[in-house]
């Protein structure tokens, strides 16, 4: 007959559970279960953006191509073939191909700036303390910084 004990499997006398377990135990849960939601719309939103990405480059790649249709349908081919091998399944010719009409429904569009080709400016104006010669704290010698400590 065996007897309960008192003792864990590693000897150690077993403590009586405090009385908020539950409370550590449920606050616990909610921070794993909150945590796998968080992760799982991460992984949902990078997925979005790659398969975006994805089928850019696809579009990006046929549009240089001289036969248009028929590089694309080439492309679209030797890509599944060579993704499927290497990252397994997901990358058949009709998902490449969604990828790439996912891209091509969803473009961003240009931001105003960047269609009336204007960029930023090559020297970012200096305020009016530093057009005033006054010298910046690397160019003070080292025996000025050394007498203010």
């Amino acid at each position: 007959m065996s007897t309960k004990s008192n003792k864990a499997k590693l000897g150690k006398p077993v403590q009586p559970l405090a009385a908020d377990y539950d409370e550590v135990l449920t606050g616990m849960v909610e921070l794993l279960d909150a945590a796998r939601r968080a992760s799982a719309r991460v992984v949902n939103s990078l997925m979005t953006a790659t398969y975006w990405e994805t089928g850019r480059r696809i579009v990006e790649s046929e549009q240089r191509g001289e036969k248009r249709a028929h590089y694309g349908e080439e492309l679209i081919v030797r890509l599944s073939v060579d993704l499927t091998k290497r990252f397994g399944r997901g990358y058949s010719e009709r998902n490449l191909e969604q990828m790439r009409l996912f891209y091509v429904t969803w473009q961003i569009p240009q931001t105003p700036s960047a269609k009336l080709g204007l960029s930023v400016p090559a020297a970012i104006p200096q305020t009016v303390s530093a057009e005033s010669g006054h010298p910046r704290r690397a160019e003070i010698p080292d025996t000025v910084h050394r007498s203010r400590r």
